[in-house]
């Protein structure tokens, strides 16, 4: 499954991108042999695009709508998928602090994050 911050869909031809295009990157890994989270970097050279790129992403994942937006984009991907129940079991998952900012992220916005509908899906 990949994710996208800008659509949570892309065709194969852009998940091929070529990686001359990409300024910044940052990944976070996790493997079946190591209990660590692994954090990669990439920039593609040190000009001041590509550090200005990677200070956008760091902000991006810095702001609280960043965890809102990414649970959006798993739930959507999961949900045409067909996965539901992955979708319970990652709600469920999620730490009580993450589940309290994505709580008070909505309250001001005046939209729930997960709908009472979404809960108990077909």
């Amino acid at each position: 499954m990949l994710f996208d911050f800008l659509t949570s869909k892309k065709t194969k031809n852009d998940s091929n991108d070529d990686n001359s295009e990409t300024l910044a990157k940052v990944s976070y890994i996790i493997n079946k042999s190591s209990e660590s989270i692994i954090v990669d970097v990439e920039l593609s050279e040190y000009t001041d695009e590509c550090i200005q790129s990677l200070c956008e992403i760091i902000d991006i994942l810095s702001s609280e709508k960043s965890i809102l937006d990414t649970v959006d984009i798993i739930k959507n991907a999961m949900v045409s998928d067909g996965k539901q129940d992955s979708l319970v079991k990652f709600f469920t998952y999620l730490d009580i602090e993450t589940k309290t900012k994505l709580l008070n992220i909505n309250t001001k916005d005046d939209e729930p994050c997960i709908k009472p509908s979404e809960v108990f899906l077909k």
